[in-house]
């Protein structure tokens, strides 16, 4: 069972029409592969449904998995969308909550934003 705030989320996007397509997460979130594969070969296993336009990803402490994106994970799952013309839409309002380990977004703050943000107007 879904977690009460991503059935609202799916509800407010089922009410407009639109199409949610699952992802597999793994331990540092969604899993790169197999988004990279299912855009890749959208065209022939999805035939006659347009791609996806976006997508949305809890990118620290994601609930209920926990799971959280080191820097390599974020920049794969970027490319796989660059190459695909996907907007990633993040739901991260934990990150700066994070005690110890690898703070994913630290190039960030260094003033290496990751390639593109600088068109969404970010560091």
């Amino acid at each position: 069972r879904a977690p009460e705030a991503q059935e609202h989320t799916c509800r407010q996007v089922g009410g407009r029409s639109l199409r949610l397509e699952p992802l597999p997460v793994g331990p540092e979130g969604v899993d790169a592969a197999a988004l990279r594969a299912l855009l890749d070969g959208w065209a022939w296993r999805r035939l006659g449904v347009r791609p996806p336009k976006a997508l949305f990803t809890i990118p620290s402490f994601h609930n209920p998995t926990t799971a959280s994106a080191s820097l390599a994970a974020l920049r794969a799952v970027y490319a796989a969308c660059a190459a695909h013309g996907v907007v990633i839409i993040e739901d991260d309002p934990y990150r700066m909550l994070a005690f110890g380990g690898e703070d994913p977004l630290a190039a960030e703050d260094a003033g290496a934003a990751l390639p593109g943000t600088e068109r969404a107007g970010l560091p």
